[in-house]
């Protein structure tokens, strides 16, 4: 039962932590637990992986064609047509 609770605490504690830095995780976390001691602090490490920071540049000098589609009445009932 300790352990189910230390692993709780840990993980709650965790997600607490990444949500307050605004740290994006891109995997699991693996807990390494320090020793439990009654009447002490616990303490605890974890091991994860981050997704990198990029910063674009650059991108205003781009320029994207953006197509104008027209979309019928006809071809909205052909579809529908089509997935019935």
């Amino acid at each position: 039962v300790r352990q189910d609770v230390l692993g709780d605490l840990m993980s709650r504690n965790f997600i607490d932590a990444i949500i307050k830095e605004k740290i994006y995780p891109a995997g699991a976390p693996t807990y390494v637990p320090g020793e439990y001691k009654l009447g002490e602090d616990f303490t605890y490490s974890v091991e994860f992986e981050v997704y990198p920071e990029v910063e674009l540049q650059g991108l205003e000098a781009i320029e994207v064609e953006k197509p104008i589609v027209e979309v019928t009445d006809a071809d909205v009932d052909g579809m529908l047509d089509t997935l019935r």
